[in-house]
């Protein structure tokens, strides 16, 4: 078996997304050489996640245009309280943008991500907050139209009881609650 693995970071991304996409080479030479990757993402907050999921999809593309196939992509998102919104930030420049390429990849973007190749599964801790956040967001995923997969426990420990010390206490034991005396 073999595993393979891209790690994408966001200014490389944009860097190398803008020439092939958008056809703005001499504009990836400007943001890459003065530094304004920050500053076009300040202005529109949600562009590091277009790129970024992007640059995913465009993995996929090429990949598939080798002949090359993979059998899964392992995307590590952003925390349970942003994940909607990494997720759906395609659909929401679609909405900006009414035509050209932008849109266009906006909404193949949003294909890929709503298809039946993708599964969403989240990933907690067996925690009381934790838990609460993964039950908000497989709502807000599902409110969204994303496929949502498992949910993954991560960090899970050996019970410190066992099943004989989860048993009711008798009515003589110290552990249950007292009769006041008589």
């Amino acid at each position: 078996m073999r595993v393979y693995a891209l790690a994408v970071d966001v200014e490389d991304a944009l860097l190398e997304y803008l020439p092939t996409v958008y056809h703005l080479g001499r504009a990836r030479w400007a943001l890459g050489r003065l530094g304004l990757l920050d500053f076009v993402t300040t202005i529109a907050p949600g562009l590091r996640d277009v790129f970024l999921t992007g640059r995913i999809c465009q993995a996929l593309q090429t990949s598939q245009s080798d002949g090359a196939r993979y059998d899964a992509v392992v995307v590590d998102a952003p925390p349970t309280g942003r994940v909607a919104r990494f997720l759906n930030v395609n659909q929401q420049v679609a909405g900006l943008a009414r035509v050209g390429p932008v849109r266009e990849q906006a909404e193949s973007i949003m294909e890929v991500l709503r298809s039946g190749q993708t599964t969403v599964h989240v990933v907690t801790l067996l925690e009381e907050m934790p838990t609460q956040e993964t039950v908000d967001v497989v709502a807000e995923l599902r409110g969204s139209g994303l496929p949502v997969g498992g949910v993954l426990i991560n960090m899970v420990r050996k019970p410190v009881l066992s099943a004989g010390d989860l048993t009711r206490p008798s009515a003589g034991s110290c552990l249950g609650p007292r009769s006041p005396p008589g």
